[in-house]
C-alpha cells in the first residue's frame, strides 16, 4: 500500500483539495482508495459525505491504539477514516505520550491488505497529527499556489519535513512538491512555476492543476473534482497528476 501524506505548514494552500481530487483520482482508474482526515476542520470527510459517528474513531487511534475506522464516501472504491473536532486538541489531549506519534504505523498496516492507496489530509500546522502523518507515510506531496509569498516559505516547509524525517522516518522519499491553482494566464504564475522548477528541479511535479471556479463548487456539491466536473480542465489535470505521482511512487 502507497501512503501520501499531504502536507504543508499553512492553512487554504489546497491540502484538502488536493487529498480528496488525488483520492477520487485512484479510485476511479480501479484502485482501492483510503483517506484518513487528521484535520479537526473535518473538511475532506464533510467533501466526501463521510461525517464521523460522533465515536471519536481516529482520535482514538492516537489516544487508545484503536483501528481506524473506515466508512464508505460518496466516491465508489473510496473509503474515508473521518475526522472529528476533537483532533484539534489532539496535541493538548495527548501532551506527554511519545507513542502517540507512530500510532498511526500499526492502524496503516492493519489495512494495507485492503488498500492499493492511502492519502492523510493533515492540518495546517506541524502538530502530532502531521507528525504522525509523516512517520506513517512513504510518501509526502507538497501542494504550493504559485505565489511570491508561498515560494518563499517553501524552503522552510521543507526543511521542516526533512527535519521530522530524519528523527521519525529516515526511509521516507524527498518531499514532491505540486504546484495547484495555477492561473497560466498570469505572468507571475508563470514565472512562479519556473523559479520553482530552477530552485526545486525533480522535486516539482510536471503536471500542474489549474486554477478553476468548479473546483472550489466542488466541495459544496459534495463531489470530488473528477465527478463534478469531468470534462473540465481542473479534473484532466488531477487526473495527468495522479498518473504522474502512480509512476513516480514504487507500489
Amino acid at each position: 500500500m502507497r501512503t501520501v501524506a499531504v502536507v504543508n505548514h499553512k492553512g487554504g494552500v489546497g491540502k484538502t483539495s488536493l487529498s480528496v481530487s488525488l483520492a477520487a483520482a485512484w479510485a476511479a482508474a480501479g484502485e482501492r482508495v483510503a483517506l484518513v482526515d487528521l484535520d479537526g476542520q473535518a473538511s475532506a470527510s464533510a467533501w466526501l459525505g463521510a461525517a464521523d459517528d460522533g465515536t471519536d474513531a481516529t482520535l482514538d487511534v492516537f489516544a487508545q491504539g484503536g483501528p481506524l475506522r473506515l466508512v464508505g464516501s460518496t466516491v465508489a472504491g473510496l473509503d474515508v477514516a473521518p475526522a472529528s473536532p476533537a483532533l484539534a486538541r489532539l496535541d493538548a489531549l495527548l501532551a506527554g505520550q511519545p507513542d502517540a506519534v507512530t500510532a498511526l504505523r500499526p492502524a496503516l498496516a492493519s489495512i494495507a491488505g485492503a488498500y492499493g492507496w492511502t492519502v492523510i489530509d493533515t492540518p495546517g500546522a506541524f502538530g502530532l497529527a502531521t507528525l504522525a502523518a509523516l512517520a506513517a507515510a512513504s510518501a509526502v506531496v507538497v501542494p504550493i499556489e504559485p505565489s511570491l509569498l508561498a515560494v518563499a516559505q517553501l524552503s522552510e516547509v521543507l526543511a521542516t519535513i526533512d527535519r521530522i524525517r530524519a528523527r521519525l522516518a529516515p526511509t521516507l522519499p524527498a518531499a514532491i512538491i505540486a504546484p495547484v491553482r495555477v492561473d497560466v494566464r498570469t505572468v507571475l504564475a508563470r514565472d512562479v512555476l519556473d523559479t520553482l522548477r530552477q530552485r526545486f528541479g525533480g522535486a516539482v511535479t510536471v503536471a500542474t492543476v489549474r486554477e478553476s471556479v468548479r473546483m472550489r463548487e466542488a466541495p459544496g456539491a459534495r463531489q470530488p473534482i473528477g465527478l463534478y466536473d469531468a470534462g473540465g480542465a481542473a479534473a484532466a489535470d488531477v487526473a495527468a497528476l495522479a498518473l504522474e505521482l502512480s509512476e513516480r511512487l514504487p507500489a
